[in-house]
Protein backbone atom coordinates (compact mmCIF):
# COMPACT_ATOMS: atom_id res chain seq x y z
CA UNK A 1 0.00 0.00 0.00
CA UNK A 2 1.88 2.96 -1.17
CA UNK A 3 0.65 6.01 -2.27
CA UNK A 4 1.88 8.95 -4.76
CA UNK A 5 2.79 11.99 -3.09
CA UNK A 6 3.91 15.57 -4.81
CA UNK A 7 6.36 14.69 -7.14
CA UNK A 8 8.39 11.57 -7.81
CA UNK A 9 8.57 10.79 -3.78
CA UNK A 10 6.57 7.40 -3.18
CA UNK A 11 5.64 6.85 1.07
CA UNK A 12 7.17 3.95 2.25
CA UNK A 13 5.59 1.17 2.91
CA UNK A 14 5.86 0.11 6.95
CA UNK A 15 5.24 -4.08 7.77
CA UNK A 16 1.90 -4.50 9.35
CA UNK A 17 1.39 -4.74 13.04
CA UNK A 18 1.15 -8.25 14.07
CA UNK A 19 -1.61 -9.66 15.96
CA UNK A 20 -0.23 -8.30 19.46
CA UNK A 21 0.74 -5.36 19.87
CA UNK A 22 4.66 -5.28 20.73
CA UNK A 23 6.92 -2.09 20.14
CA UNK A 24 9.05 -2.49 17.43
CA UNK A 25 12.22 -0.83 16.54
CA UNK A 26 11.89 2.16 14.02
CA UNK A 27 12.53 1.75 10.11
CA UNK A 28 15.39 3.15 8.24
CA UNK A 29 13.31 4.68 5.66
CA UNK A 30 16.68 5.74 3.75
CA UNK A 31 17.10 2.05 3.81
CA UNK A 32 13.88 1.24 2.76
CA UNK A 33 13.77 3.24 -0.47
CA UNK A 34 17.35 1.95 -2.05
CA UNK A 35 17.83 -1.55 -3.04
CA UNK A 36 20.61 -3.23 -1.41
CA UNK A 37 22.08 -3.76 -5.54
CA UNK A 38 23.15 -0.04 -5.46
CA UNK A 39 21.06 3.32 -7.10
CA UNK A 40 21.65 3.40 -10.76
CA UNK A 41 20.59 -0.03 -11.51
CA UNK A 42 17.14 0.32 -10.14
CA UNK A 43 16.34 3.81 -11.59
CA UNK A 44 17.02 5.65 -14.49
CA UNK A 45 20.07 7.44 -15.12
CA UNK A 46 18.42 10.23 -16.93
CA UNK A 47 16.06 11.01 -14.27
CA UNK A 48 18.74 12.94 -12.31
CA UNK A 49 19.88 15.00 -15.24
CA UNK A 50 17.74 18.26 -15.05
CA UNK A 51 16.79 18.02 -18.68
CA UNK A 52 14.33 20.90 -18.70
CA UNK A 53 16.27 23.04 -16.22
CA UNK A 54 19.30 22.74 -18.82
CA UNK A 55 16.40 23.45 -21.49
CA UNK A 56 15.25 26.37 -20.30
CA UNK A 57 18.70 27.64 -20.08
CA UNK A 58 18.88 27.02 -23.94
CA UNK A 59 16.02 28.31 -24.38
CA UNK A 60 16.19 31.80 -22.44
CA UNK A 61 20.15 32.26 -23.88
CA UNK A 62 18.23 32.04 -27.92
CA UNK A 63 15.40 34.19 -27.14
CA UNK A 64 18.11 36.42 -25.38
CA UNK A 65 19.83 36.34 -28.63
CA UNK A 66 17.08 37.12 -30.74
CA UNK A 67 16.34 40.10 -28.33
CA UNK A 68 20.34 41.40 -28.85
CA UNK A 69 19.96 40.64 -32.76
CA UNK A 70 16.54 42.99 -32.98
CA UNK A 71 17.39 45.50 -31.05
CA UNK A 72 17.66 48.80 -32.59
CA UNK A 73 18.89 50.52 -29.47
CA UNK A 74 21.21 50.22 -26.18
CA UNK A 75 22.38 52.11 -23.04
CA UNK A 76 25.83 53.42 -22.38
CA UNK A 77 26.61 49.98 -20.86
CA UNK A 78 25.34 47.80 -23.23
CA UNK A 79 21.62 47.11 -21.81
CA UNK A 80 18.78 47.63 -23.53
CA UNK A 81 17.21 50.80 -23.90
CA UNK A 82 13.64 51.30 -22.24
CA UNK A 83 12.61 51.74 -26.01
CA UNK A 84 13.80 48.55 -27.25
CA UNK A 85 12.87 46.36 -24.31
CA UNK A 86 8.95 48.30 -25.05
CA UNK A 87 9.28 47.11 -28.38
CA UNK A 88 10.93 43.75 -27.64
CA UNK A 89 7.66 42.93 -25.56
CA UNK A 90 8.20 43.62 -22.39
CA UNK A 91 5.66 44.78 -19.92
CA UNK A 92 4.27 47.64 -17.94
CA UNK A 93 0.69 48.53 -16.62
CA UNK A 94 -0.19 51.30 -19.48
CA UNK A 95 0.76 48.64 -22.26
CA UNK A 96 -1.15 46.21 -20.58
CA UNK A 97 -3.90 47.13 -18.90
CA UNK A 98 -4.34 50.27 -20.65
CA UNK A 99 -3.84 49.31 -24.02
CA UNK A 100 -5.62 45.89 -23.77
CA UNK A 101 -1.77 43.92 -24.53
CA UNK A 102 -2.47 41.13 -22.54
CA UNK A 103 0.36 38.97 -24.57
CA UNK A 104 3.22 40.83 -23.07
CA UNK A 105 2.34 39.39 -19.79
CA UNK A 106 3.77 36.06 -21.34
CA UNK A 107 6.12 37.27 -23.42
CA UNK A 108 7.69 39.64 -20.99
CA UNK A 109 9.25 36.66 -18.22
CA UNK A 110 11.37 35.57 -21.11
CA UNK A 111 13.21 38.63 -21.71
CA UNK A 112 15.91 40.02 -20.22
CA UNK A 113 17.56 43.62 -19.70
CA UNK A 114 20.96 42.68 -20.40
CA UNK A 115 23.50 40.52 -20.68
CA UNK A 116 24.03 40.77 -16.73
CA UNK A 117 20.43 40.33 -16.06
CA UNK A 118 20.07 37.09 -18.29
CA UNK A 119 23.52 35.63 -16.58
CA UNK A 120 22.25 36.38 -12.66
CA UNK A 121 19.45 34.36 -13.65
CA UNK A 122 20.48 31.28 -15.54
CA UNK A 123 22.76 30.78 -12.97
CA UNK A 124 19.95 30.99 -9.99
CA UNK A 125 18.19 28.44 -12.41
CA UNK A 126 20.85 26.49 -13.03
CA UNK A 127 21.31 25.51 -9.57
CA UNK A 128 17.72 25.46 -8.10
CA UNK A 129 16.64 23.32 -10.92
CA UNK A 130 19.37 21.06 -10.83
CA UNK A 131 18.34 20.32 -6.94
CA UNK A 132 14.25 20.56 -7.81
CA UNK A 133 13.98 18.57 -10.87
CA UNK A 134 15.48 15.40 -9.98
CA UNK A 135 12.93 15.46 -6.78
CA UNK A 136 9.88 17.08 -8.13
CA UNK A 137 10.02 15.42 -11.79
CA UNK A 138 10.02 17.68 -15.22
CA UNK A 139 6.30 18.28 -15.27
CA UNK A 140 6.28 19.74 -11.94
CA UNK A 141 8.93 22.04 -12.71
CA UNK A 142 7.86 23.08 -15.83
CA UNK A 143 3.99 24.07 -14.61
CA UNK A 144 5.73 25.59 -11.57
CA UNK A 145 7.99 27.74 -13.57
CA UNK A 146 5.52 29.13 -15.81
CA UNK A 147 2.47 29.79 -13.16
CA UNK A 148 5.45 31.49 -11.07
CA UNK A 149 6.69 33.33 -14.24
CA UNK A 150 2.66 34.93 -14.75
CA UNK A 151 2.38 35.36 -10.91
CA UNK A 152 5.44 37.46 -10.79
CA UNK A 153 4.37 39.43 -13.80
CA UNK A 154 0.94 39.80 -12.48
CA UNK A 155 2.66 41.22 -9.11
CA UNK A 156 5.10 43.56 -11.10
CA UNK A 157 2.13 44.83 -12.70
CA UNK A 158 0.20 45.58 -9.36
CA UNK A 159 2.88 46.63 -7.33
CA UNK A 160 5.30 49.16 -9.76
CA UNK A 161 4.29 52.35 -10.98
CA UNK A 162 2.42 52.54 -14.15
CA UNK A 163 5.06 53.11 -16.73
CA UNK A 164 7.71 50.68 -15.55
CA UNK A 165 9.11 48.57 -17.91
CA UNK A 166 9.52 44.66 -16.25
CA UNK A 167 11.54 41.79 -18.22
CA UNK A 168 12.91 38.91 -16.80
CA UNK A 169 12.84 35.14 -15.40
CA UNK A 170 12.98 36.32 -11.56
CA UNK A 171 9.48 35.70 -10.95
CA UNK A 172 9.97 32.16 -12.08
CA UNK A 173 12.80 31.55 -10.54
CA UNK A 174 11.39 32.95 -7.17
CA UNK A 175 8.61 30.25 -7.07
CA UNK A 176 10.89 27.74 -8.06
CA UNK A 177 13.16 28.84 -5.01
CA UNK A 178 9.70 28.57 -3.04
CA UNK A 179 8.81 24.93 -4.70
CA UNK A 180 12.76 23.88 -3.29
CA UNK A 181 12.14 25.17 0.27
CA UNK A 182 8.98 23.22 0.90
CA UNK A 183 10.42 20.19 -0.75
CA UNK A 184 13.06 20.27 1.91
CA UNK A 185 10.26 20.09 4.42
Amino acid sequence: MTAKAFGKRGLVQLPAPSARAMPTASVNTAQAREPASGLLEERDLLAFIPILTLGLIVFLGLIFDAQRHFAFDFDKDGDFSHESLLASGASSYDLVIGSGEVWRVFLAPLLHGGGSHLIGNIIALFFIGWRLEPMIGRTWLGVIFVASALGGEIGSLAGNPHDIVGVGASGAISGLIGALFTQSF
